[in-house]
């Protein structure tokens, strides 16, 4: 199997926002499966690593036993993984790449951006749009987001979701957080309009899931291209970590989803990040 990736950030940009691909090579050299994504707050190393890692998650993992070529137009990546470079940097990056790549036969090979390797220039081509499409940080903001099931804890996450809107009505800022009518969402916005802080809510489709009424702030559609249910709540979720200034997750037991999102946003951006968790 052979993978193409390349990463896309415009230091310039005040938001430094990033897109990232990966790109498997099928028959006859045409591309065969592509994923993409973006962030803010970023760098162009990190975006390069991480598309490469997500090549090993989405492509590589499965297939353990095959040997894998990833190419990539990033020496410093190249570098880090096959030639020995010290990692002074992305340190929190490249331990998740050590997790992730373990067991897995990778080789790494560098080629030239721009020089009409076709999958390289489709990557880099998907990258880039990707780092245009993401969402600019709305300052002052802060997502909250967590687990749908919480259990016997419930009374705790609500007490501490009281006490963390709290906080953000000390600091004059306003929250972002997701539509689900169960869980955390649904315990944020009862927070807020409780305490009259400003919410805005945000999910995929036309109207929102969550059954509470928006007392303070309003409803933002997300436009996503995914069109499967579980696709379209990652760009969602996406969105809101591009958008948010900080965030605070909150775990209930085994929440892979919500643990999957903070290790998303606290890698690839660099924001205020925290994470709570609960048994």
């Amino acid at each position: 199997m052979r993978i193409y990736t390349d990463g896309s950030c415009n230091p310039n940009e005040p938001d430094k926002r990033g897109g990232w691909c990966a790109i498997v090579e099928g028959d006859k050299g045409h591309p065969e499966h592509i994923i993409s994504g973006n962030a803010a707050a970023t760098t162009s190393q990190r975006m390069e690593v991480w598309a490469i890692l997500q090549a090993i998650k989405q492509f590589v993992i499965p297939y353990q036993d095959s040997p894998v070529e990833i190419i990539t137009d990033s020496a410093y990546a190249k570098g880090v993984i096959m030639d020995g470079w010290k990692r002074r940097k992305n340190q929190d990056l490249w331990a998740l790449f050590d997790r992730e790549a373990d067991g897995c036969y990778i080789k790494v090979t560098h080629v030239n951006g721009h020089t009409g390797v076709r999958l390289n220039e489709m990557a880099d081509k998907e990258a880039v749009r990707q780092r245009k499409r993401a969402p600019r940080i709305h300052p002052n903001s802060v997502l909250i987001a967590g687990s749908r099931h919480l259990g016997r804890q419930g009374d705790d996450v609500f007490a501490y979701i009281n006490r963390l809107v709290q906080r953000v009505k000390e600091n004059n800022w306003y929250v972002i957080v997701g539509d689900n009518p169960n869980g955390v969402d649904a315990m944020v916005l009862a927070a807020c309009n409780k305490q009259g802080v400003e919410c805005n809510v945000y999910g995929p489709h036309e109207q929102p899931r969550i059954i509470d009424p928006i007392v303070k702030g309003c409803y933002m559609q997300v436009e996503t291209e995914a069109l499967s249910g579980f696709e379209m709540y990652h760009e969602r979720d996406v969105a809101m970590s591009c958008r948010a200034e900080r965030a605070m997750f909150i775990a209930v037991n085994d929440s892979r989803g919500t643990m999957d999102n903070y290790n998303q946003m606290s890698v690839l951006q660099d924001k205020d990040v925290w994470v709570k968790h609960y048994q």
